[in-house]
């Protein structure tokens, strides 16, 4: 039997404290693995364990998530790919097992020389290769491993599926707040507009002046419309999600959720609930097994096989005990010469299974690149949206002071449209360093498998 090295994350202690190999045949696959996270955590405790989703407190995003994993056609057919596979595990399992049959023949001979003969025959027979060697075993096992490949697949989009509604939902969110904001604009435009309109029939203003204020209302209608495009694209998404027909007549939500920061210490162990890895050791212990089995090839095989029954040429004497007969038989082969059949599907195993040793490998560094970013970006979304609050309130305020300031005849429009368009892209973009703060928060928990515990 050949050993097979490969990286284990450890479910106890730390978790790869140094390089780990995995190395087959003179090839090595290398994977740095670390206990703790480049970018730095919030200080504080961990919170108490509990489900990534009743963080963002909403019993209506939750009863969304719900009706997703009942209704969503994808997990459908997940789930029967899942039973399909189960399947094939009992079909390998079988052979290992002995073959019970009934057999019925009936046969005639005729020819000019000899007269006509009848011969009938029923009974069961039986047949049975023993597993010396365990190869059908081990075949039966990497079926298991397959469809625990697939269990974790379910479960991986399972996750996947409910993470995509929240992001949805939070989008939802995120457009029905940029269409609060576009109304606010469009009104606060409409109002300037009006106040140059009088000035020019009091020749105060310049037609010039109340074309600008003009292009200043007709875009910001134009941004609100684009606003509720998206918003029908997104409601029409959760739709489908949902396993419904795409209407776009869900309610969405008007505010986003408020999440709390990511503490300290978050143990690198945490990446062990991820389907994806589950399922890609899965894969490679199937390898493993099949390799295991294909160095078995050239070993003899021994087929038991019996039969008994009645055998009559009269078909109505038949069932007559008298007639009765059995019959067992061994037979016991072995390979000698094959064209290389046997050496290349040796060969075939041995490949693959240094492929499901590479590719999870890859897979694991893709794991904690994934939360490594989540967690480096998150430090970056917290500052932004720090600097944007400040710059709102400044913005905001300079909005305001301008506003006065032309009501009172001592700043031009130009100014004020300036000072309008410069708090608006300030709010726009803290609505959106909101909404990708969450964004973030969510891959952050589909890199981990979970939550914080």
């Amino acid at each position: 039997m050949y050993r097979f090295p490969f990286i284990i994350i450890a479910v106890s202690g730390t978790l790869l404290t140094s390089c780990k190999t995995v190395q087959d045949s003179g090839e090595q696959v290398q994977t740095p693995i670390r206990t703790s996270w480049s970018s730095p955590t919030a200080t504080g405790d961990v919170p108490e364990s509990r489900a990534w989703l009743i963080d963002f407190a909403s019993p209506e995003l939750t009863n969304l998530v719900n009706q997703a994993l009942a209704n969503n056609l994808t997990l459908q057919a997940s789930a029967a790919r899942v039973r399909a596979a189960r399947s094939v595990v009992i079909q390998r399992k079988s052979l290992s097992l002995p073959s019970v049959g009934a057999n019925a023949e009936a046969a005639r001979t005729d020819n000019r020389f000899l007269s006509s003969t009848n011969n009938f025959m029923f009974g069961p027979s039986v047949q049975w290769e023993l597993d010396l060697w365990d190869r059908l075993s081990l075949q039966g096992d990497a079926a298991s491993f397959d469809a625990e490949v697939l269990v974790n697949a379910d479960q991986a989009l399972r996750f996947s599926l409910a993470i995509a509604v929240v992001r949805n939902w939070c989008r939802l969110a995120t457009n029905q707040q940029l269409l609060q904001l576009a109304d606010e604009t469009i009104a606060s435009y409409l109002k300037t507009l009006e106040a140059v309109e009088d000035q020019v029939e009091g020749g105060i203003a310049t037609v010039v002046e109340v074309n600008l204020a003009r292009a200043s209302l007709a875009s910001s209608r134009a941004g609100r419309h684009g606003a509720e495009r998206q918003q029908a694209q997104e409601l029409r998404a959760l739709d489908v999600l949902l396993g419904r027909h795409p209407d776009g007549k869900q309610i969405a939500p008007t505010t986003l959720p408020q999440i709390s920061l990511v503490p300290a210490g978050l143990p690198s162990e945490l990446l062990l609930r991820r389907p994806d890895l589950r399922a890609g050791r899965a894969r490679l212990d199937a390898a493993r097994l099949r390799r295991e089995a294909a160095d078995k090839l050239k070993l003899p095989r021994l087929v038991l096989s019996g039969n008994a029954g009645t055998t009559s040429s009269q078909l109505f004497d038949l069932l007559n005990t008298k007639n009765y007969l059995w019959s067992m038989a061994a037979g016991l082969s072995q390979p000698i010469f094959d064209g290389g059949a046997i050496p290349a599907r040796r060969q075939q195993a041995r490949a693959q299974q240094e492929e499901a040793a590479a590719d999870w490998a890859q897979a694991v560094l893709e794991a904690f690149q994934e939360v490594e970013t989540a967690l480096s970006r998150e430090g970056f979304i917290n500052r932004e949206i720090s600097a944007l609050e400040a710059a709102s309130t400044a913005a905001t305020a300079a909005e305001q002071k301008t506003q006065r300031l032309y009501e009172e005849g001592l700043s031009n429009l130009t100014n004020l449209l300036v000072a309008q368009r410069r708090a608006l892209d300030v709010k726009r973009n803290l609505i959106q360093a909101r909404s990708a703060h969450i964004q973030n928060r969510l891959s952050l928990y589909l890199a981990l498998g979970g939550g914080f515990r």
